[in-house]
Formats: C-alpha cells, sequence, structure tokens
C-alpha cells in the first residue's frame, strides 16, 4: 500500500494480466502524452501491444482506494517497458509510487522516452535517470533518449531482477 502525502491519495500495485485494462489505460496516456505522434499509429500499435509487448512483460497495475486504476508499469529485467498514468491522475505521484516500486525490484533500470516528451524527461530526470544514449523509436520514427537510473552503489548479480521463474 501507498500513500502520496501530497494528494492523500491510497494506492496499492498488484500484479496484473488484464492486458485489455493495460491497453485502455496505454491508449489514452499516449495520446495524452505522445501527442507529437498521429493518434491512429497508437491506435494501429494497440493489438500488438495487447498480443506481444504486454506478455512478455511482467506488468503491475495502480489502483485507488476504490479500486479503480490509476497506472501501470511493465518490466523486463533491468527495464521499464512502459509506465503509464492515466492523464487526469498525473501529477497526483501515481507514477513516482509505480517507479519507486518498479526500483524496489531492481536497483538498476534502463529505460526509453521520447525526445520531445519533457515532462517525462522530467519526471525521470528528478527521480534519478539520466541519459545514456540515443536512437530512434522503430514504430513511430521519433527520436528518443535511453536513460538509466541506479538506486544502489552496487549493481545486483545478472539475472537477480525480475527472473521469469519468480514465485512473486
Amino acid at each position: 500500500c501507498y500513500l502520496s502525502q501530497k494528494y492523500s491519495l491510497q494506492m496499492t500495485i498488484e500484479r496484473c494480466v488484464n492486458t485489455c485494462l493495460l491497453v485502455d489505460i496505454w491508449l489514452e496516456a499516449s495520446a495524452h502524452g505522445h501527442d507529437f505522434v498521429p493518434l491512429r499509429l497508437w491506435l494501429k500499435a494497440a493489438h500488438r501491444m495487447r498480443t506481444q509487448y504486454l506478455p512478455h512483460s511482467e506488468n503491475y497495475l495502480c489502483r485507488d482506494e476504490s479500486g479503480d486504476p490509476l497506472g501501470f508499469v511493465s518490466l523486463t529485467p533491468g527495464r521499464i517497458e512502459a509506465l503509464f498514468v492515466l492523464p487526469k491522475f498525473e501529477g497526483r505521484g501515481v507514477g513516482r509510487s509505480l517507479l519507486d516500486f518498479a526500483k524496489g525490484l531492481c536497483p538498476e533500470l534502463t529505460l526509453s522516452v521520447f525526445e520531445k516528451n519533457g515532462r517525462a524527461l522530467r519526471f525521470y530526470r528528478r527521480n534519478g535517470f539520466r541519459v545514456t544514449g540515443r536512437g530512434i523509436d522503430g514504430y513511430t520514427g521519433e527520436p528518443e533518449l535511453i536513460m538509466t537510473c541506479i538506486s544502489g552503489s552496487t549493481p545486483p548479480p545478472a539475472g537477480a531482477c525480475l527472473s521469469r521463474n519468480s514465485s512473486e
């Protein structure tokens, strides 16, 4: 259970296999936060997100005290594949709670973020991530930054983060 002190929002984070719900959150948040990418691209990508990307990640859903979804994070070993918050809950501690949760599972994390997504870049920088590379997103053609955060002083042993055979 997490409590956003600033907004008194009580949240829980739990593993989630409901890819339809996650895609709905992803689509709404992507359309809102990535307005530089045509909506038609996100709509075309929704099926692939549901059938290819999410099933190969460990997905964690953040809910409020009523059980309503707020956002989610998708992880593969050592990497944040996705972190999305419903637009109406942005700035209320949901993203920070999801990020802290992910850091608790793996102290060294890498992610990609669109260069044009200034809000996300500021968020990740505030939370300890630093630019370690650049690339071009293969689907949208948009420039992206590779960012890494090391929470602890020593990285975990190989395979320690989110082993697919984990019982948790």
